[in-house]
């Protein structure tokens, strides 16, 4: 699936976007921003906004089979390999110490390279 997520960060400390699935023990696939960083599964990259403008934080999220890729900002890229998914999965946002305004939420299959 792709999903892409814009957010007006306003005065949050800590943005977490979150993947869950429901029905078996695959680990959830969780990045976040806070102390000037973006963390993906346990990586890190600066990642800082210009004084007196908006925080927005853009999110293009790419998931396969195997596969969860990343754009942020149009300037960071993270890939990492992931357990495939069983069932029902659920998208999380919170927003810590702070205002967060989701300004776009959206979310579409892509074909798999694994089905025939």
């Amino acid at each position: 699936m792709e999903i892409r997520v814009d957010v007006d960060l306003k005065t949050c400390q800590r943005f977490t976007v979150a993947f869950k699935a429901g029905t078996n023990n695959t680990p959830s696939i969780v990045m976040s921003y806070g102390d000037s960083k973006f963390k993906m599964m346990g990586e890190e990259s600066p990642l800082t906004f210009a004084a007196g403008k908006e925080r927005l934080l853009g999110l293009r999220i790419f998931i396969d089979h195997s596969v969860v890729e990343v754009f942020v900002n149009d300037e960071l890229c993270g890939t990492t390999l992931i357990s495939p998914a069983a069932g029902d999965t659920s998208l999380e946002m919170n927003a810590e110490g702070g205002e967060a305004k989701a300004k776009l939420v959206e979310a579409w299959p892509i074909k798999t390279i694994w089905e025939e």
